[in-house]
């Protein structure tokens, strides 16, 4: 039904607007420290792999293995935000209000969960590629049927996570301005 080339499109369609995306949702919830919060993590992952990409496709199978590295990145950084934040606070305003609104969400949780089995469909690929480089494996069948497809999943479900969890705190936020209790 779909060839392989159509999702390696789609997906890389999805990587490339993750941080205009990201960036229309922070305006959309600047008003909540918590959400914006979360979000500046996450762009500035998204900002960092931004500026590595060039470099990591000419690594080869190695490409995979820094993509694992910075899904890893991602997850320390969410869970470690209040703790960053209760570090910086004496340094400046935002992280003190950060670590005094902090909230953990049921979608945050939600994407750490697709965060890690984004890292662990990177670290399958590279292994098979590896193996498929070293002739130890005769073809890269996880690669050209999987990964693409499965990628290209997880970015669908993070933008639904995302938009759900800023719809969530702008409702949050405009009941909280007109005093609806939840």
């Amino acid at each position: 039904m779909f060839s392989n080339l159509d999702f390696n499109s789609v997906y890389t369609i999805f990587g490339l607007t993750n941080l205009p995306f990201l960036l229309i949702i922070l305006a959309f919830c600047w008003s909540n420290i918590n959400f914006r919060y979360i979000l500046l993590v996450i762009i500035s992952v998204e900002f960092f792999e931004s500026l590595t990409v060039d470099m990591a496709f000419q690594w080869g199978n190695e490409y995979y293995l820094w993509f694992a590295m910075s899904g890893a990145l991602s997850i320390t950084l969410i869970l470690g935000r209040r703790l960053i934040a209760l570090n910086m606070q004496k340094a400046s305003i935002f992280f003190k209000k950060a670590s005094f609104e902090y909230k953990f969400l049921r979608q945050e949780g939600a994407l750490l969960f697709c965060y890690a089995i984004t890292v662990l469909i990177y670290l399958v690929t590279y292994i098979e590629a590896t193996l498929y480089t070293n002739s130890i494996l005769g073809s890269y069948t996880f690669q050209k049927i999987f990964f693409g497809p499965s990628i290209t999943l997880i970015h669908i479900v993070c933008y639904a996570l995302v938009i759900r969890m800023a719809f969530r705190v702008k409702w949050m936020n405009d009941a909280k301005q007109k005093g609806i209790t939840a």
